[in-house]
């Protein structure tokens, strides 16, 4: 990999939502049929007509929070939303529908619920996202894959879709769960190892004290965050920081928290040219946030890429303490 990282996702806009990265599809709704709605939905196309039919309206936006997403493991989706009037949908459960392809020829899985999760903090610095909807879903297959949300507005039921580039195995950006995490040697308040700083939370987070190949020997699990709080392009790197920070006030010493920044410096040339930390590098990440949860044996056992809260954290953390 170049020494640059590269970040796809790089608004987080109106407050709640993840702004680049997420494609609707028009040509998906333009082929549906004007029949009266099938009973069952033998495509994509159809199911948006059925919905239609039962009073759904087309005109919502959906914005995902990842782009790493890999066939066969269990992919983490987290998703923001706009209305007919651009306005951002906070707090509505959502249902989902997914299918292969991408014309909406594919036939829908689902329904899938995506609750609505609040950060803990939504006051934390830099302003916070209020929260996120989210599933965790299988795709079968690599390839493009379309994604069908419905949730209910102030406007009504309101639909829409995007599309989701599902990589094959062993094509993915970083390692998945099942695989052995990597024994980065990360910045200590000890030894910075290069970076500087080690942390741009204010004040620096207390996630530094050993590294992550120390971490890795002590037989407890692990929960690795890689985010930078003062440049953070998606604006939930400090968010999910503050929320990590709150798990491990809950969990103490059963397991081991630790934190690495993504660029290498705070000075302007780095950040303008996206020159990532040597973690960053060693991983592979190429977006921003990431949270691994790693079991006492060192394999990662939850990959959460992208804005990520507290109720979702604390049950896959639990598990492996």
């Amino acid at each position: 990999m170049t020494d640059h990282l590269r970040i796809s996702r790089r608004d987080f806009v109106r407050g709640s939502l993840f702004a680049a990265g997420a494609l609707s599809f028009p040509g998906l709704l333009a082929a549906c049929s004007k029949k009266a709605p099938p009973a069952t939905a033998r495509s994509l196309a159809e199911l948006v007509t059925v919905r239609k039919a039962a009073g759904g309206k087309q005109g919502l936006s959906v914005f995902l929070g990842g782009e790493d997403y890999v066939q066969t493991i269990p992919d983490y989706i987290a998703f923001g939303m706009t209305d007919i009037a651009g306005q951002p949908v906070l707090g509505s459960n959502a249902t989902v529908w997914i299918a292969e392809g991408a014309g909406g020829e594919g036939v829908p899985l689902g329904p899938f619920s995506a609750p609505w999760a609040p950060y803990s903090k939504p006051d934390a610095p830099p302003p916070a996202p209020q929260g996120l909807n989210h599933l965790e879903a299988s795709f079968a297959q690599s390839g493009v894959w379309q994604m069908l949300v419905e949730v209910q507005t102030k406007d009504g039921r309101v639909l829409g879709t995007s599309a989701i580039q599902v990589k094959a195995t062993g094509k993915t950006d970083t390692r998945v769960p099942g695989e052995r995490a990597i024994a980065s040697q990360t910045p200590t308040v000890d030894n910075a190892r290069g970076v500087h700083p080690i942390c741009t939370r204010t004040p620096p987070c207390p996630f530094h004290k050993i590294t992550l190949a120390k971490a890795l020997t002590l037989g407890k699990p692990t929960a690795f965050i890689v985010a930078t709080p003062k440049f953070c392009m998606s604006r939930t790197c400090g968010p999910n920081l503050e929320e990590l920070i709150l798990v491990a006030d809950q969990v103490g010493d059963r397991a081991s928290f630790v934190h690495a920044e993504v660029y290498r410096s705070d000075k302007a040339e780095d950040i303008q040219r996206q020159v990532g930390s040597p973690a960053f590098q060693q991983w592979g990440f190429q977006s921003e946030p990431w949270l691994l949860l790693i079991d006492r044996t060192g394999v990662i056992s939850k990959r959460f890429e992208g804005p990520v809260v507290a109720p979702i954290i604390q049950p896959a953390m639990q598990p492996l303490l």
